[in-house]
């Protein structure tokens, strides 16, 4: 039997971490003194840290979400006025009617910048059409009495960018080629236990062309009993290979999939080849010591 490997860079992010850490929770199980990988393991396990730690950085979009939010409710806001002031153009009183057309001339001019443009060039728009309002346009405002909704208006412009402005700082924390980094280094440490059970196996007599299955294990399992100990039935790298290529097998299926290929028979073999799915530039370190600090 042999070790099924999965070629880890076709993995989304989130899909590298959760298959290294069925990789962990597997080794735990087995333990990883008992597997003979006690000083790789605990190397590996920073790795995964750092991975978590880094994806969790690029999770966090809540400040997208809300800075949509609150976009959508200043355009809004501006939607309404633009709308009060047009109507405001036909009443009888004359000093009103000249003062909302002087606005609404004002207002369209800026319409597309601020309902079209990017968040930079709105949130500009927006902040240039408050000083006129509060400048040259004031006593039509309050001829108008329309001084709520500039203030309405000035305080939707004030949420934006005080979340605009936690965004970008959010944006210059986040990692950018890190996650890369650890993905390499996890992937290095990935390859070497595994090359390390490979060995195992070989030493033990049980490598070779021998196709193992879980089924193939004296035990049965069945709904409601105790949970499966693999330890207790048989060689225990055997069984560690066999439940980590079950493990595999899901992976390598997805990344086929996603390549557009039919992987149905391949991946029920265990020990089928995979060329096309090769990484020339992943070193394969066939003992724990070779992977360097």
């Amino acid at each position: 039997m042999k070790v099924l490997r999965v070629q880890m860079h076709y993995l989304q992010n989130e899909e590298w971490l959760s298959i290294a850490l069925e990789l962990k929770d597997l080794i735990e199980r087995f333990g990883s003194e008992k597997l003979g990988i006690e000083d790789l393991y605990m190397r590996f396990l920073p790795v995964l840290d750092e991975a978590d730690g880094l994806l969790e950085l690029l999770r966090r979009s809540v400040h997208t979400v809300k800075l949509a939010e609150i976009d959508q409710k200043r355009d809004d806001l501006f939607r309404a006025f633009y709308n009060i002031v047009k109507n405001l153009q036909k009443q009888p009183v004359p000093a009103k009617e000249v003062a909302a057309d002087r606005l609404f001339n004002l207002l369209d001019r800026y319409h597309n910048n601020v309902l079209k443009a990017t968040y930079a060039k709105e949130s500009a728009a927006v902040y240039n059409l408050l000083q006129d309002l509060r400048g040259e346009y004031a006593a039509d405002i309050t001829l108008l009495a329309l001084t709520d909704w500039v203030t309405a208006l000035d305080t939707a412009e004030q949420n934006f960018a005080s979340i605009l402005n936690e965004r970008q700082e959010e944006k210059a924390k986040k990692p950018k080629g890190e996650i890369v980094q650890v993905r390499r280094s996890g992937d290095l440490y990935v390859t070497a236990i595994l090359n390390y059970a490979d060995g195992r196996l070989l030493a033990d007599g049980l490598g070779g062309d021998f196709h193992g299955s879980r089924e193939s294990l004296d035990t049965s399992i069945h709904e409601g009993n105790e949970a499966f100990d693999p330890i207790k039935h048989g060689n225990i790298n055997y069984n560690f290979v066999i439940i980590w290529n079950e493990i595999a097998a899901r992976y390598r299926l997805m990344i086929a999939q996603r390549l557009g290929r039919h992987a149905k028979g391949k991946d029920q073999n265990p020990d089928a080849e995979d060329p096309d799915l090769e990484d020339p530039d992943l070193e394969d370190p066939d003992l724990p010591g070779e992977i360097e600090e």
